[in-house]
């Protein structure tokens, strides 16, 4: 049997002299047979994608050759050339596959691309959030209108773009996150049980936004994103923490700009709805309550009432007590911790309090890797 290069030398071939030639019966030769089968054999489970691509072409125009009732072997095969080349193939152009096949390949990378989003979730790998924001490109763009999954696909796009726009600082990225998320609104019907979710993620991308470009504009959107996200989530809808919390944090950073205390007790109150309505296990539960000490935290600096401290020091301590180690926001969690802690020793001078304000900071300095986004601010705060 020959080897990997020239079969697939000999398949380029074949596929370069059907494309002169316009003759789709040069793949059903007999030795197109036997150069697709020694080639699929010697590929076996292996991603070599240069050599997948071109078997799944010569399939794919030997399944165009044929009768329909004779071609439908061809066509698996074709998908599972192909399909792989769809999922790993970074920076392939989807206009490479055969439009026809495009609708089916999203179908059945879909499932993969839900797990890698599942695991980019507070990862600090590039490599992992990247590959999640290319593949759930492709997959949204292969999706036709009208399908019953548009809408929840725009919205896993928007979440991978925006997962890879805070890992490399990209406004392009934020950009593109929250034209997905708009898409997403837009595309779902106004009683669609995941709304909710998707005005959600969108207030969560603009609110990032204004954090990179300081435009009210943006912030004033995010609140009324999240806004409407709460009044249409249910009781028990899967989304209805997130969008509690991303309320509470756009509605306390505006009350920093105005100074408004309505917003700032609204955002307070959303925070800890949120954590109440975490579910057992939620990933998200340290994020939310260290959303909630903030917001105390910043209530306190207004009001100097102690029980906002001491419900900010809780929820902070609380925070770092449900992050799994490793977790890729470990060390904000816990530079949140040791702030609180000094806040209140400043307060009462326990030193119980200023001990583990140095024990957390220590931790959180121990957890950063050399490369983290935010490395140098959670060094420059020990509290």
């Amino acid at each position: 049997m020959a080897g990997r290069d020239e079969l697939l030398a000999a398949v380029k071939a074949r596929l370069e002299r059907m494309a002169a030639t316009g003759d789709l019966s040069v793949t059903l030769e007999p030795s197109a047979d036997v150069e697709a089968r020694e080639l699929g054999d010697i590929l076996g489970t292996d991603l070599d994608l240069t050599a997948r691509f071109h078997l799944g072409l010569l399939y794919w125009n030997r399944y165009l050759a044929r009768l329909p009732e004779e071609s439908a072997e061809d066509l698996n095969e074709t998908v599972g050339m192909f399909l792989p080349c769809f999922v790993f193939g970074q920076g392939v152009d989807l206009a490479v596959f055969p439009p026809e096949l495009a609708p089916v390949l999203a179908d059945l990378a879909a499932p993969t691309a839900a797990s890698w989003l599942a695991q980019a979730f507070g990862s600090a790998d590039p490599a992992l959030t990247s590959a999640t924001a290319a593949l759930s490109r492709r997959i949204a763009d292969a999706t036709p209108a009208g399908h019953q999954d548009r809408a929840a696909r725009l919205n896993h796009l928007g979440t991978a773009l925006f997962g890879y726009a805070m890992a490399n600082g990209s406004s392009a990225d934020l950009s593109a996150a929250i034209d997905a998320y708009k898409a997403a609104v837009a595309a779902c019907l106004a009683d669609d049980r995941n709304r909710a979710g998707y005005l959600g993620g969108l207030g969560n991308a603009l609110r990032a936004r204004f954090e990179q470009g300081g435009k009210m504009a943006d912030l004033d959107e995010a609140v009324l994103a999240c806004r409407e996200a709460v009044e249409l989530a249910h009781a028990d809808d899967p989304n209805v923490a997130m969008c509690l919390s991303n309320l509470g944090i756009v509605l306390r950073i505006r009350s920093a700009i105005t100074g408004d205390r309505a917003d700032l007790d609204a955002a307070i109150g959303a925070c800890r709805k949120a954590v109440e309505a975490a579910p057992p296990g939620d990933a998200a539960l340290p994020g939310r309550l260290t959303n909630l000490a903030n917001a105390l935290l910043v209530r306190y600096d207004r009001t100097r009432d102690v029980a906002d401290l001491n419900a900010a020091v809780e929820a902070a301590g609380s925070a770092v007590a449900t992050a799994p180690p490793g977790y890729g926001d470990l060390p904000a969690y816990l530079s949140n911790q040791a702030h609180a802690l000094m806040t209140r020793f400043k307060v009462t001078e326990t030193l119980a309090d200023l001990d583990n304000a140095i024990e957390a900071w220590r931790a959180a300095a121990g957890n950063l890797s050399a490369g983290h986004p935010t490395r140098m601010m959670i060094l420059d705060r020990p509290g």
